[in-house]
């Protein structure tokens, strides 16, 4: 009998490296956008009687013949309980037998590989809505930036800003178009929900608007689809030289993550995975 490895958090953060990770989801958002991605729109399951979501995303990259399916609990209210609010698992296939090669705890793997489709920022100012965790988190990245800095509010964080992430789980507007600055850009990576929002309607159309999915941003974005503003691009046609950058100074990449990306990710970690178990 097949004995399947789970591949934990601890292995991931072992395995995993910014310095591979970035130029492999590059090639995988490229690789999206010119068609050699299989990938249906994200599966959502609601559990409306304790306010949660089952969510899956499976992909296909022919490109490298790689497969994977992660699967994703969802509940907003969890922190009530002390609990975290996601859980996911990336399930990784062969390809070519669809046999199940590794089971990989995805908490590691889904914020780096969020981040590395996100431009990197060299001053970085932060905000929390829970002042104790951002300060925490402050002090945890200090010795990798030193200049970061936490600041009471959101506006003070962005009025000066050239680089914006914003990563939360509202249901309103924390970004307003009035604090921006004639350039910059933002990152936009949370509201993975068709009612939930980051950024108001006048940040929204300040901006070049770009997606890592067209078909995902337009269905499951309710940062795109209250504001109805204009597409401009996915981030794999830029990547692949088919857009040029508009002339607007203000840009926004709308993330809502991709099994595509997760297959980019997970492939690298179970390469680290595979080679180490020969070492050994």
């Amino acid at each position: 009998m097949l004995r399947i490895p789970l591949i934990t958090e601890s292995q991931v953060k072992k395995f995993l490296t910014y310095r591979e990770l970035i130029p492999a989801i590059k090639k995988a958002l490229k690789d999206f956008s010119n068609g050699h991605v299989m990938q249906p729109l994200r599966q959502v399951t609601s559990v409306e009687k304790h306010q949660g979501y089952l969510l899956s995303m499976a992909a296909y990259n022919q490109q490298q013949d790689s497969l994977s399916l992660k699967v994703i609990s969802l509940y907003p209210h969890n922190h009530k309980k002390n609990l975290p609010m996601h859980e996911c698992k990336v399930f990784h296939f062969d390809a070519s037998t669809g046999q199940l090669l590794a089971i990989i705890e995805a908490e590691t793997l889904t914020h780096m590989r969020t981040a590395a489709a996100s431009a990197a920022a060299t001053e970085i100012f932060v905000w929390n809505h829970t002042e104790e965790k951002g300060r925490k988190l402050v002090e945890e990245l200090k010795p990798v930036f030193p200049g970061i800095e936490f600041c009471p509010n959101v506006e003070q964080a962005v009025s000066n800003a050239d680089v914006i992430t914003t990563v939360t789980a509202s249901f309103q507007p924390v970004l307003l178009g009035k604090w921006l600055k004639e350039a910059v850009h933002i990152n936009c990576v949370g509201a993975c929900r068709p009612d939930w929002r980051e950024l108001d309607d006048d940040c929204m159309n300040k901006c070049d608007v770009y997606v890592d999915s067209y078909i995902g941003a337009t269905a499951e974005s309710g940062d795109i689809i209250l504001s109805k503003v204009k597409v401009r691009a996915e981030v794999g046609e830029v990547i692949a030289g088919k857009v040029t950058k508009g002339k607007n100074t203000r840009t926004l990449f709308k993330s809502l993550g991709m099994a595509a990306e997760d297959v980019a990710a997970a492939s690298l970690v179970l390469q680290h995975y595979q080679n180490k178990q020969q070492d050994s």
